[in-house]
C-alpha cells in the first residue's frame, strides 16, 4: 500500500484508480483460469491480481472522502462504509449458502450433526 500511495502521488489518484479498475476487467478472469495450472503459476497469477488490487484500492480510498464536504467528511465515509458492510456482509454468506449445491442437497436451516 505505501508503494501504491507513492505511485498515486506521482501519477494521480484518478489515474491510479482507472488503471486499477481497468486491470480488474482485463486481468481477473485470465488470472483465475491460470490458477488451475500448478502452484507456481497460481502464485504468480495471485500476485498480479494483488498488485492490481493495490492500485484500485489506493485510488478509490483516497477519493472516497472527497465525495463529502469538510464538515461531514468523516461521518459520511463512515456511514456509507458501515451501511455497506451491514447490507453486503450480513447477507452475502447467507445467500452464498442458499445458492450452493450442498444447500439444496441438505436442509440448510438445521445444523448438521
Amino acid at each position: 500500500m505505501p508503494l501504491g500511495g507513492l505511485l498515486g502521488d506521482r501519477i494521480g489518484r484518478v489515474r491510479l484508480a482507472e488503471i486499477g479498475f481497468v486491470g480488474y476487467v482485463l486481468l481477473t478472469y485470465p488470472m483465475l483460469a491460470l490458477m488451475d495450472n500448478g502452484l507456481a503459476i497460481a502464485a504468480l497469477a495471485y500476485l498480479l491480481i494483488m498488485i492490481n488490487t493495490v492500485g484500485a484500492q489506493v485510488g478509490a480510498y483516497t477519493m472516497l472522502s472527497l465525495l463529502f464536504d469538510k464538515r461531514s467528511r468523516y461521518t459520511g465515509v463512515a456511514m456509507g462504509w458501515n451501511l455497506g458492510v451491514i447490507a453486503a456482509g450480513g447477507t452475502a454468506p447467507y445467500l452464498a449458502r442458499c445458492g450452493s449445491s450442498s444447500a439444496r442437497a441438505t436442509n440448510w436451516r438445521r445444523p448438521s450433526s
